[in-house]
């Protein structure tokens, strides 16, 4: 017994020391005077983070940080430089770019991807490091890293055969999508940068619609929408030729303004943002149709890319900030002209507490250049206050002043 616990004493020792000197010769490849020089040899950079992904493949929590965490540090982020100024070389042909590719980049997009490193909430900082330099200051390194990665496997595609492709897709697209979502993600920026549109286009080429491709779908679709690309997902007569799709439903969607099949809804209805005013109209208070408020199926709103975001977030703003206030005088305005409030559906109804008081008259108003516009009014007091007697009165006001 005892000698067993010894052998696996021994073979975990053997291990540890396999992985430290591995990890050692790995850190190595890293140039001593990397500020000046650094490799100059693409198959170096290549080596080098096919030699990581190796590591961090086969091991332990532990090691999986220490490696992603010396890849954040100022020696593993000149490596990735390294690797973008060779994808930014365009002075490679088809087969370098397939080549660099498939034993430097697919290897980088693999290890920063990697389910266990993505998901740690120790290297969280670290990753985001890694990310946000991926994408550069203003962009424009993401654009040309994922430019270059969409040409490669394009070409991948067009190189390889069915049963090639199907190999070898795994382990070449599911990565490349997985980072740039999240570099997207991270850098909202991304959302405004128009690099993207035609590598996302290339993308979409290149993915097909079997199952095994079923995370990458979803990747791309995630993507799509938040650059505003809904337009791109494939269309339901190619989606009909999987098997096993599941059935759609397609509703009605009343849009705004002029595009509402009905018309518009009043006169602060309308399709473009810029035309509303903030704050609701007598005719918007009055009317029995609902406000129009974005999809969240981004493909069935009226605009698209960067204009459908900034329309979406206004809508969305503005009925957080006045649609309480709209319901409640349309309530109150209904109950002083008939009598009585028609009822409303639970999920049309504004659910903020309001109060109503009686009898109000305006004394002054005054403008304050701190305050902004005041306003002095009476009001009768509501019937549980004037119930009190005037000491229980005094009382309640002590208790409310401060």
């Amino acid at each position: 017994m005892a000698s067993t616990k010894q052998r696996n004493r021994a073979s975990a020792s053997s291990a540890d020391n396999d992985y430290e000197t591995r990890f050692r010769q790995w850190t190595y490849l890293i140039p001593r005077d990397h500020g000046e020089r650094g490799p100059r040899q693409v198959s170096d950079v290549s080596f080098f983070f096919k030699t990581g992904w190796d590591l961090l493949a086969g091991s332990d929590a532990g090691s999986q940080q220490r490696l992603i965490k010396k890849l954040a540090s100022e020696e593993g982020i000149f490596m990735i430089k390294s690797l973008t100024e060779i994808m930014e070389d365009n002075e490679h042909d088809d087969r370098e770019v397939v080549s660099v590719f498939q034993h430097g980049v697919s290897p980088f997009f693999q290890t920063i991807s990697y389910p266990e490193i993505v998901s740690s909430l120790v290297l969280e900082n670290y990753v985001e490091t890694i990310y946000n330099f991926l994408y550069g200051s203003d962009g424009r390194r993401g654009a040309q890293v994922f430019r270059f990665a969409a040409q490669a496997i394009s070409l991948i595609v067009v190189q390889y055969d069915d049963d090639e492709w199907r190999s070898t897709r795994t382990i070449v697209l599911k990565p490349c999508l997985a980072v740039l979502e999240r570099m997207i993600e991270l850098n909202q920026g991304a959302l405004l940068h128009q690099g993207f549109i035609p590598i996302i286009e290339t993308l979409s080429s290149c993915a097909d619609l079997q199952k095994p491709l079923l995370e990458s779908r979803r990747s791309l679709n995630k993507i799509r929408l938040r650059l505003g690309l809904g337009s791109l997902i494939p269309s339901a007569t190619k989606l009909q030729q999987a098997p096993g799709q599941t059935a759609t439903f397609k509703f009605h969607h009343d849009l705004p303004g002029a595009l509402s099949s009905d018309g518009p809804r009043h006169d602060n209805d309308h399709d473009q943002v810029k035309d509303i005013q903030i704050l609701p109209t007598f005719e918007e208070i009055n009317c029995p149709r609902l406000e129009y408020l974005p999809f969240s199926n981004a493909t069935n709103n009226h605009l698209g890319g960067l204009p459908a975001l900034l329309d979406r977030q206004f809508r969305l703003l503005r009925e957080d900030a006045i649609g309480g206030l709209r319901d409640a005088v349309r309530r109150e305005t209904e109950r002083l002209e008939t009598g009585s409030v028609q009822l409303v559906p639970a999920k049309q109804r504004n659910q903020e507490r309001t109060y109503v008081h009686e009898d109000l008259r305006l004394r002054r108003w005054e403008v304050d250049r701190r305050k902004g516009l005041q306003l002095v009014a009476d009001f009768a007091q509501p019937t549980a206050v004037s119930q009190y007697g005037e000491l229980r009165q005094e009382e309640a006001r002590n208790a409310e002043s401060p």
